[in-house]
């Protein structure tokens, strides 16, 4: 690493814990639940959050719909991203590439499905210009008659390449599910791979945060493809990630166990957890670049977060079930207005 790259580095580090006290959580976050509308949200976001994450212009529409809002949310939040890379080494911007990938695949995973449902129900164009993605990948998304013709269209690196493996390793192409869970198998495994790069202390943290992701995808299908499609257990094994917390047989036998009770409930301890890992990372990091990649990840909890409140304001929910479905579960933290 060159000085230069050093010294911004270090400036970043101390710049994001004055960024950390204002994102939308705890006792914040819970005083953003009594919002009764999805454009009193996004202003309260928009003008109260840290710099520069909101400085992104307001859109024309003032957050009248929770899509618009979700939209800007995403932008945001890749903006910063992008923003950090100038003060990183290599293998630090390799790694924060990996974590800015997360919106592009899930968008890729958004006109997957749309392809395929435009090849027997005929779903307009312009429903793909909702999309918060980059222009190459509208313009792919709309030109494209088939899934092949996609992955020519998308930019080879990576997003190209990881669509043509998942097409050659799933036969069936009319159900989305084995092309979508094969394109986070590609990507949790590039994301360790990035990880156990990485030279220094706080390594070991860092490879926690994304195994907790990458086991959550492990719990997401278990639950998806046992109970939703069900799949027999040989035909998910084959899409375990070597490397994380859970080994290939503690997923064998998962897969193989009855259907818990509460699945939603399992699914929100796993996120809960990434959290603690994240706000772990980000203050007993033992270089800046901990903290980068701790903040991003609690930026993100904080984007999945305020997506969910704007859909939870739209319908309507009371404010008590807003705060259950923040995570952490804010029914403990008092409301601060």
């Amino acid at each position: 690493m060159n000085g230069t790259t050093s010294q911004d580095l270090d400036y970043l580090g101390a710049r994001l814990h004055g960024r950390r006290s204002r994102l939308a959580e705890g006792p914040r976050l819970a005083s953003l639940c009594l919002l009764k509308t999805v454009p009193a949200l996004g202003h309260a976001i928009a003008m109260e959050g840290p710099a520069p994450p909101r400085a992104t212009p307001l859109p024309d529409t003032e957050f009248q719909s929770a899509p618009s809002f979700q939209r800007w949310l995403v932008h945001s939040l890749s903006s910063e991203l992008s923003g950090f890379i100038p003060c990183l080494n290599k293998s630090e911007a390799r790694l924060l590439g990996w974590i800015a990938l997360h919106d592009d695949l899930a968008n890729l995973k958004v006109g997957i499905r749309a392809i395929l449902a435009r090849a027997t129900s005929g779903i307009p164009d312009e429903l793909l210009r909702e999309l918060p993605a980059h222009g190459d990948m509208k313009a792919a998304f709309v030109a494209a008659p088939s899934l092949d013709s996609l992955a020519r269209l998308l930019p080879e690196d990576p997003l190209g390449r990881m669509l043509k493996t998942a097409l050659q390793t799933c036969p069936d192409r009319t159900e989305p599910f084995f092309i979508e869970a094969s394109l986070d198998h590609d990507y949790f495994r590039q994301g360790l791979d990035l990880a156990s790069a990485l030279p220094g202390p706080d390594r070991e943290n860092i490879t926690d945060m994304i195994a907790q992701e990458a086991d959550i995808f492990h719990l997401m299908l278990a639950m998806r493809g046992r109970f939703n499609y069900g799949l027999k257990p040989e035909m998910l094994s084959p899409l375990h990630v070597r490397g994380t917390r859970l080994s290939h047989s503690q997923f064998t036998a998962m897969l193989a166990a009855p259907a818990p009770s509460d699945l939603p409930s399992l699914e929100t301890q796993a996120w809960a957890r990434y959290h603690t890992l994240a706000n772990r990372t980000f203050r007993q990091s033992a270089t800046d670049f901990g903290t980068v990649v701790g903040y991003c990840g609690l930026r993100r909890m904080e984007a999945a977060n305020l997506t969910t409140l704007s859909e939870g304001i739209r319908a309507g929910l009371t404010e008590e079930a807003l705060r259950r479905r923040m995570i952490p579960s804010l029914l403990q933290e008092a409301p601060h207005v």
